[in-house]
């Protein structure tokens, strides 16, 4: 049984429990010297817990006393999956007897086979159909995270499984293989999803996932089967590589993600040579540019989702939306209530996954009744 996890409350209590503990440190500082040690570093582990516990109430990371480890509550380690995976797998599956009530995530290593890039394990959703014999090759969303991050984020604090699953409850089983790969390569890292110096990170996420998906996933290989997006730089990632790779992706996601490629040190900081060749190859990957290129015989849609608080984004959206129009991408503008939180990254993906999940495909094409 989950609950909801360091809450106002707990906040208040770490911060009580901290403002005694200093109280009395300072009581008997003078006095006893090994207690005054102990209580010092307890000062401190309760200063640190209660900061955590604040900046986790303010961006809702992690939810549950589960995501603080990182689970799922349907985890499955990779070995039970084995039967399903790869080529040979898919053609001929070893079913599950019964169709599954929930689907499954599991991490897995999917290697840079191309593109070179030293990426950490994945996380996937894999829906309940995945699990059945003779089912159609399913469609993907991938789904990025942000920086600093971890592809468990959205398992943590996005609710992917909870929309997946109660998607897939309306739909026989069928629901969208999420696949949350990382593109940044450390939790701290921040490629903006480009090629250059920090690696080959677009290559990585348009063909070896991409790949992967095809040889050991059983996925659809028809782009119009495919959404990428995200939250934060996941979100501009989504963006930016759908208006990129149109062969290769169909819908983007972009949720409170900034117009451009965005970086501690600028252009030069991405791209290799000269400052001027740097803000060159930026250019290639800003969105206005992008969409200002866009052939509107690739017929992409798209969403442009940010929290009321993120007012920069909200900002950017706007413009950025309406230039989609104009160049006839199918784009959709919608504002939530929140900041640059989970919080709001989470009512986005809820609202966004219904129409996405119809448009690529994710539906039961032989429903009962």
């Amino acid at each position: 049984m989950s609950f909801n996890f360091l809450r106002i409350w707990l906040v208040a209590v770490l911060g009580a429990i901290t403002a005694l503990t200093i109280f009395f440190t300072v009581r008997i500082w003078r006095s006893h010297r090994l207690a005054h040690w102990i209580a010092a570093l307890a000062c401190l582990t309760l200063l640190s817990l209660t900061a955590l516990a604040s900046v986790n109430y303010y961006f809702k990371y992690i939810p549950t006393v589960g995501g603080l480890f990182g689970k799922s509550k349907d985890a499955v380690p990779l070995a039970k999956l084995e039967p399903h995976l790869g080529a040979a797998a898919a053609a001929n599956p070893t079913p599950d007897k019964e169709l599954p009530t929930h689907g499954k995530v599991v991490a897995i290593a999917i290697p840079g086979a191309v593109s070179g890039f030293q990426a950490r394990k994945a996380e996937v959703y894999l829906p309940p159909r995945w699990f059945m014999a003779g089912t159609k090759p399913l469609p993907v969303i991938e789904l990025l995270h942000g920086t600093p991050g971890a592809p468990e984020d959205w398992v943590r604090g996005g609710g992917v499984q909870d929309d997946a699953d109660t998607w897939a409850k309306q739909n026989n089983g069928y629901a969208p293989i999420f696949i949350m790969p990382d593109p940044n390569g450390a939790f701290t890292a921040d490629t903006e999803c480009v090629n250059g110096k920090r690696g080959n990170a677009e290559t990585y996420l348009t063909q070896d996932v991409r790949n992967f998906a095809r040889d050991q996933l059983h996925a659809s290989t028809d782009r119009k089967h495919w959404a990428v997006g995200g939250l934060s730089e996941g979100g501009y990632c989504g963006a930016m590589l759908t208006l990129r790779h149109p062969d290769t992706f169909s819908i983007f996601l972009d949720f409170g993600g900034d117009p451009n490629a965005n970086t501690k040190g600028g252009p030069s900081a991405l791209f290799t040579g000269s400052a001027k060749d740097a803000a060159t190859a930026a250019a290639n990957y800003d969105l206005h540019n992008l969409l200002q290129s866009h052939d509107p015989k690739n017929h992409l849609g798209g969403w442009f989702i940010s929290g009321a608080g993120d007012q920069d984004v909200v900002k950017s959206n706007r413009e950025l939306n309406t230039l989609a129009i104009a160049k006839h991408v199918d784009a959709h503008l919608f504002v939530v209530h929140g900041r640059h939180t989970f919080d709001t990254w989470k009512q986005s993906l809820a609202h966004a996954f219904p129409d996405t999940a119809e448009r690529i495909d994710a539906i039961d094409q032989h429903p009962s009744g």
